[in-house]
């Protein structure tokens, strides 16, 4: 039986280990955790809006006119030269200008001619024919001066459209100045903190390592205790069975030794008492027979059985089962403390595994510090950041002198503006009050219509003084405004368009000097040839600096992301990692020593059979009880000293009837306690040989599968390590070209300064010049109808009648006239009564 319990736990023992050992170290290993980073893409940059909406036509003719005016290519010599304070050539400045120089000589006629052209047509006017007209049909004088007039209508609403449309780019260009200087710092701002936070943001990469570490290390820390809960759940069961029978065997060495006890102290009491009773039967059964044989007619029962049936001077000792027993106390705890070790191997391979674990803590550190040194080489933007650093300085210097200026523009713009829209003002009323006269001649016949006809002449004629005296300051504006607005659009706004400007910027080597300088002076890879127009282009289509600055000419992301570089080292300690637990005793040799020596005690050939057949006969043979009645039965026949002797030996009988009781009770618990202990010696052997053929068993094969355990764990360990640190490598890649160098930001950033500096103040600038030479070019026709109208309105001097031809060639031959001799025809008087 033993053996085959034994078999039995040992069959168990070797399909556990059988099973770990041949199962997938993988199997049981999660290694899925999901790690968290932090995010370290640039925030959105929101777009410049363009104000142009419904002056975009016009700004689309200003540019059209700008290419006209200056075809001629980006000028990048010219450019590199003045930025670099070099001598400038003036002949090829004018060559560049040569567009401008035409415009400023037209500007010129315009400011010379237009007072001369326009003093001679004064002078006719005021000197010419007072009629107003040569023409002698009154009909073709009547539609010549409707002509004229129509004309000045045309060329008033015109400049009044171009007035208006002057008032109003001019307002927006003063409206978006404030705003768009803002938008160019903050775009100029954002890329140069974006730039600049490139280099925090690696460092942050490389700080976030702390986050696969801490998991890692979290593993590791669990280790020892991962390896001792395998080995307790694979000798779980075994070891329950085992110390269920050792907690058996303690309780049955414990109850025994109890009950031997209890045995032995009941044989002395019973043994003690025998002798007493047997005396006190004899000296009743004495005492009964002197009373019979003194009183025969008294029938007293027979003494025959006042005998003890069970003589227990025979019960045999059990102090020598007693004396191989161990005490108690050695008992106590016994199954605690198999327990106790059983449940501490989580805490012993723990101890074991600290200097493996602090081996792979120490490789990780030296991971932390590789990486943390690898990334002290990657590429630096420091010196693009410095340089749109610079010029969002000088942006910023030169801020408040652009306000100041553009403020003293806008109010002599608004002041020439109003003056022009104040000759617009005198023109059309002028026009209003004289065109009824032009249109319908009768009007002249109705009263204050010649004052009316002044009026007008009079307006007229101070719209024409008032564009004579102010047309030369108009065109100067128009000229300033058109020199600065037309280079502002061509060198900046149509380059950036063209792409020119990227060819200038390629230029400057100082740009990305800080990408070549992080190059090693040994280095045979030749210095980056950059082009910014590339960057700009691919950061527009979402491609990531990385690629477009050709970092991996100047970085090997494969070798700085290369996982087995750091798995290495961590692989060979993690696969150094031993755990022995020979040294671990389930039961300690003392314990296995008392469980023994229970075992050997030999209660199990005490004859309980004896035992139980005498325990189980009477104490007396005859029932004291029943004698004790009937005595007293006998006492009352009687009378005198009989009834008192019978009286007696009643008394007497119950007496010995007690002590009958006493061993009868006695006998009774010790047959209850050899019953139990004849129980306990069938089976107390098989489980003690169970219980430490079990212990044995377990104890022997927790060495076996350690390393297997131990492989496993640590495999485990190693494949969670891998992962997160796998998972760290994969987020690193797609922070560095996704989020730290994604530039989108970059393209966003060129579109909103290119839209607040080109359309939203070069583009109304410019609008401007052009509505106010629009109103220049049309106040020479509006000089010049203003003129030939005002001479139309112009009342005619009254007269009297012409001479005939024969009176005046006599008038003009001898200076005399002819008294009352004057010829007036009919003609003459029609004509002048209309």
């Amino acid at each position: 039986m033993t053996f085959l319990l034994g078999g039995r736990c040992s069959v168990l023992l070797l399909v556990s280990m059988a099973s770990l050992c041949c199962a997938d170290p993988n199997q049981n290993c999660d290694a899925t955790a999901q790690l968290n980073f932090v995010g370290l893409a640039h925030s959105p940059v929101q777009p410049v809006r363009s104000t142009a909406g419904s002056l975009a036509p016009l700004y689309n003719f200003a540019r059209s006119f700008l290419e006209a005016v200056q075809p001629n290519v980006f000028p990048k010599d010219l450019i590199q030269r003045a930025a670099d304070d070099e001598e400038l050539d003036a002949s090829e400045v004018a060559r560049y200008e040569a567009g401008y120089v035409v415009c400023l000589i037209l500007a010129l006629l315009y400011m010379f001619l237009l007072p001369i052209l326009g003093g001679i047509f004064t002078w006719r006017h005021y000197h010419g024919n007072s009629g107003g007209s040569t023409l002698s049909s009154p009909s073709s004088r009547r539609h010549w001066g409707i002509t004229m007039a129509t004309c000045l209508a045309a060329t008033t609403i015109l400049l009044l459209a171009g007035v208006i449309l002057a008032f109003i780019t001019n307002n927006r260009t003063r409206e978006n100045m404030r705003p768009s200087m803002y938008h160019l710092q903050s775009s100029l701002g954002d890329m140069g903190d974006a730039l600049s936070s490139i280099s925090e943001k690696i460092d942050l990469i490389v700080e976030e390592y702390s986050v696969p570490k801490a998991a890692i290390e979290k593993n590791l820390n669990g280790a020892g205790d991962d390896i001792g809960q395998t080995v307790i759940a694979m000798f779980d069961m075994e070891a329950k069975s085992a110390l269920a029978d050792l907690s058996v065997s303690v309780e049955d060495a414990v109850w025994a030794r109890e009950s031997l006890q209890d045995v032995d102290t009941l044989r002395s009491r019973m043994q003690e008492r025998q002798p007493q009773l047997q005396a006190q039967l004899g000296e009743l059964r004495q005492g009964l027979q002197e009373s019979a044989a003194a009183c025969p007619a008294c029938s007293p029962p027979s003494t025959n059985q006042l005998l003890t049936d069970a003589n227990y001077t025979k019960i045999p000792s059990v102090r020598t089962e007693l004396d191989r027993l161990p005490p108690a106390a050695d008992f106590t705890g016994l199954v605690e403390q198999a327990n106790t070790s059983f449940n501490g191997i989580p805490q012993i391979c723990k101890n074991q595994a600290a200097p493996s674990v602090k081996a792979l803590m120490a490789d990780l550190e030296e991971t932390g510090t590789s990486l943390n040194a690898s990334s002290q080489q990657f590429p630096s933007l420091r010196s693009l950041s410095e340089w749109v650093s610079d010029v969002r300085q000088a942006v910023s210097i030169y801020d408040g002198y652009i306000n100041r200026y553009d403020y003293q523009r806008w109010a002599v713009a608004v002041m020439f503006c109003t003056l022009i829209l104040f000759i617009v003002v005198l023109t059309a009323i002028g026009l209003a009050l004289g065109l009824p006269s032009l249109c319908y001649p009768d009007y002249r016949f109705v009263p204050n219509q010649d004052q009316l006809d002044c009026v007008a002449v009079t307006l007229l004629r101070v719209a024409v003084i008032l564009t004579l005296i102010f047309s030369w300051l108009f065109i100067i504006l128009v000229f300033i405004t058109l020199f600065f607005g037309g280079n502002a659009h061509t060198l900046a706004c149509r380059s950036w368009k063209s792409g020119e400007i990227f060819e200038l910027l390629d230029q400057y080597d100082d740009l990305f000097s800080s990408l070549n300088v992080s190059q090693s002076e040994e280095s045979s890879t030749p210095p980056l040839n950059l082009s910014t127009a590339d960057v700009y282009h691919g950061c527009k289509k979402g491609r990531s600096l990385f690629h477009s600055m050709e970092y991996s000419q100047l970085f090997d992301l494969q070798d700085f992301l290369n996982i087995s570089k750091y798995m290495y080292r961590f692989r060979q300690n993690g696969q150094n990692m031993s755990i022995n637990l020979e040294e671990l005793q389930l039961l300690s040799s003392d314990g296995r020593r008392n469980v023994q020596r229970f075992r050997d005690s030999g209660i199990d050939r005490i004859d309980y059979d004896a035992f139980s057949l005498l325990l189980s006969r009477p104490v007396v043979k005859t029932n004291l009880t029943a004698l004790a009645t009937q005595l007293d039965r006998a006492a009352q026949t009687q009378n005198g000293n009989i009834r008192t002797d019978l009286e007696s030996k009643a008394g007497k009988t119950r007496e010995v009837h007690a002590l009958a009781q006493q061993q009868e009770r006695d006998a009774k618990s010790m047959n209850r306690i050899v019953k139990a202990l004849s129980l306990i010696s069938a089976r107390f052997k098989a489980n003690i040989n169970t219980a430490l053929k079990s212990i044995e068993v377990i104890q022997q094969g927790l060495q076996k599968p350690m390393a297997s355990i131990v492989r496993n764990v640590s495999q485990c360990i190693l494949q969670k390590g891998e992962t997160c640190l796998d998972q760290y490598l994969d987020w690193v890649r797609h922070a560095i070209i996704n989020e730290v160098l994604g530039c989108r930001w970059l393209s966003m950033g060129l579109d909103n300064v290119y839209t607040a500096l080109c359309e939203n103040i070069v583009a109304p600038w410019n609008g401007f010049w052009l509505c106010l030479g629009w109103c220049c070019a049309f106040l020479i026709p509006t000089l010049i109808f203003s003129l030939f109208t005002a001479s139309h309105l112009q009342p005619a001097t009254p007269s009297f009648p012409r001479v005939t031809d024969a009176s005046f060639d006599y008038e003009e031959k001898t200076g005399k006239i002819e008294p009352n001799n004057y010829e007036i025809t009919l003609t003459k008087i029609t004509d002048l009564g209309n």
